[in-house]
């Protein structure tokens, strides 16, 4: 269960299996490169592989699962939220720019829009990629409250009163930037790593069909 812009909810139907095949995807290409692939979310890219692995499970768990307790929200675990949405804007690209690599992103992405409501979109052959960019953002603000995540330093430049004064009219915790993700160890991490897949697996064997 998540605090998301559109209540309190666990993702269903072909939401959910376009970010949990996003989600896996995104974790196997930090795997491959052992946490260096940036998606230009500095908050996110400059976490260690461990920290990484670690916020994918947490939002994993609390997006895809049922009998997960509500957790609160900080920069860093909106972030990793975020950053997924960053790694699905680039397989997409990919998929237009190199047609010959088989996927099948914009498909599930129309699947995902149409499930919530969306009429006029893209056609699935479209390679406009500022369309494509659009229609995940409408996605990501189906979780995502605003880009918090990306102002710490506006509140780290501001003197303490100002700092706090400008949270309180954003209504943000004064813990909100402060979360350090736990640092796994290499064992932790392929631990999270098999759990994830199997519950990326799960979601989408479960949407198949839809």
């Amino acid at each position: 269960m998540w605090h998301t812009n559109c209540g309190d909810r666990t993702l269903e139907g072909t939401e959910a299996r376009l970010f949990a095949e996003t989600l896996w995807d995104f974790a196997q290409e930090l795997e491959l490169d052992e946490g260096d692939y940036d998606v230009g979310l500095n908050v996110f890219d400059r976490l260690t592989y461990g920290q990484k692995v670690s916020l994918l499970s947490i939002i994993g768990d609390g997006l895809l699962k049922l009998d997960v307790p509500m957790r609160k929200l900080t920069a860093v675990v909106e972030a990793a939220i975020a950053a997924v949405f960053d790694h699905l804007n680039i397989v997409v690209i990919i998929e237009i720019d190199e047609p010959e690599i088989k996927s099948n992103w914009r498909k599930m992405i129309l699947a995902a829009r149409r499930e919530v409501g969306a009429e006029e979109l893209p056609k699935e052959n479209c390679e406009d990629v500022q369309e494509w960019l659009i229609e995940i953002e409408e996605l990501s603000d189906l979780i995502l409250w605003d880009a918090d995540y990306e102002d710490e330093d506006i509140y780290i430049d501001k003197p303490p009163e100002e700092a706090q004064a400008l949270k309180d009219f954003m209504c943000m915790r004064d813990d909100y930037f402060l979360e350090v993700p736990e640092d796994l160890k290499p064992k932790q991490i392929k631990a999270k790593l098999s759990e994830l897949k199997k519950l990326c697996q799960s979601i989408c064997e479960k949407s198949e069909g839809i």
